[in-house]
């Protein structure tokens, strides 16, 4: 939750196993427009003690269709309709990939954005392409999120470029909750040197 996940569930005690939350349903609840706690309640088989569901219960991150947020982020880019093109790339079918770079390249041309960028430098790692990345994205770590900004520094650091990894960690470093956690400063210590 720290690095900002909007929903995660699990068990305090093992139940049995038929007793546990059905990814598969919590899933199909949220893709009917369902909240995060309307989808969790149709997913879980039995009420009990060892159920653990933590987030905000209002979240419904699929409430508008994909196509509307599409035509919305053509009309008018804003940094959350980014996150409308990343979706619908990785929704795109494996043979389709190829248009799935060329969309997100094209929303990173129109409107950079550091999610756009992180997507379209993944998505060009996984097509075994050079990695490209857009400087201007850095100018506002301030409004990205912290999960967003983590992701980043260790996809930088596992690459072995430790420049954009440090980039990505001082983003976080004056961030409360970050800069006395262990694993960062592990990280810090292994791109700082």
């Amino acid at each position: 939750m720290k690095q900002g996940a909007a929903h995660t569930s699990g068990n305090v005690y093992e139940p049995y196993l038929t007793f546990t939350l059905r990814p598969d349903l919590l899933i199909q609840g949220l893709q009917q427009g369902m909240t995060v706690g309307e989808a969790a309640w149709y997913a879980n088989p039995a009420v009990s003690w060892q159920g653990t569901i933590l987030g905000d219960p209002f979240y419904r991150p699929f409430a508008r269709d994909i196509s509307k947020q599409l035509a919305d982020f053509q009309q008018k880019p804003d940094e959350l309709g980014a996150y409308a093109v990343i979706r619908a790339a990785q929704l795109r079918p494996k043979d389709e990939s190829a248009q799935a770079l060329a969309d997100l390249d094209a929303a990173q041309r129109r409107t950079p954005s550091l999610p756009l960028a992180f997507a379209l430098a993944q998505a060009r790692q996984e097509q075994a392409l050079p990695l490209v990345w857009n400087p201007q994205v850095w100018a506002v770590l301030d409004k990205a999120d912290d999960g967003l900004l983590w992701e980043v520094a260790l996809f930088f650091e596992k690459k072995g470029l430790k420049e954009p990894a440090k980039k990505a960690l001082q983003g976080l470093q004056g961030r409360p909750a970050w800069k006395d956690d262990p694993e960062f400063k592990a990280h810090w210590d292994a791109v700082a040197r």
